[in-house]
């Protein structure tokens, strides 16, 4: 069996074959009810691996799904096997940021995923950043097609948004800014002031982090 990296689920539709999953990552899981085991349990708004048996792709069909262990203070990576180096990257990035952003010291309980997903071509997000509402859990979701630059720039963006909402500086609705209703209808993404605070403060730990970190020695060693 073949698993999926963890998927924050969007949706879900059926009709009298399939059973489709919308991700928030712009892919679609389609299950054929003939096939599919027992789906009582999946929900939307919840994050879970999706499985398939080859030589099928679990990130477009899959039979079945199990969901993921959180666990308290804790960040996991998930990405593919042969990439072991970006891995290590990743965690070491988090490791920075939570210095930068004196994340040890606001005594969080908070669990986080970094999930590597191969986002659809049709796709021009780069990585999303999902809060499990009214839990202690955050989902970050990363374009596992990108370079270096790339990737920790938009780690560190989606890691902004936690640190937004740890801080209390965004809601978990997405709406209110520093105590300040947005109305997200009239404002356009990019001008929204979480995303002009997350891109810049992600510009500046990126040039920071790089100028800290041989990134060739990580790469040549893992």
């Amino acid at each position: 069996m073949l698993y999926t990296n963890p998927l924050y689920v969007n949706s879900i539709t059926e009709d009298d074959r399939y059973v489709v999953v919308e991700t928030n990552c712009h892919l679609t899981l389609r299950c054929k009810k003939t096939l599919g085991r027992t789906l009582k349990g999946l929900s939307v708004g919840q994050v879970y691996q999706f499985g398939a048996f080859e030589p099928w792709n679990p990130y477009e069909w899959f039979v079945e799904f199990k969901p993921v262990e959180w666990k308290e203070r804790n960040i996991k990576v998930y990405n593919k096997p042969k990439k072991s180096f970006i891995s290590l990257l990743t965690k070491l990035a988090v490791e920075f940021w939570s210095r930068e952003e004196n994340m040890n010291q606001m005594n969080t309980t908070e669990s986080v995923i970094i999930s590597y997903i191969p986002f659809p071509k049709h796709s021009n997000a780069l990585a999303t950043y999902s809060k499990i509402r009214w839990t202690n859990k955050s989902l970050i979701m990363i374009n596992d097609s990108l370079d270096v630059y790339n990737i920790l720039d938009s780690l560190f963006h989606e890691l902004t948004h936690l640190s937004q909402v740890l801080n209390n500086r965004l809601d978990q609705s997405n709406t209110k800014w520093d105590n300040v209703w947005v109305d997200t209808n009239k404002v356009s993404y990019r001008d929204l002031p979480w995303e002009i605070d997350a891109r810049a403060k992600a510009a500046e730990l990126t040039n920071k982090f790089l100028k800290q970190i041989d990134v060739r020695d990580i790469a040549i060693n893992y």
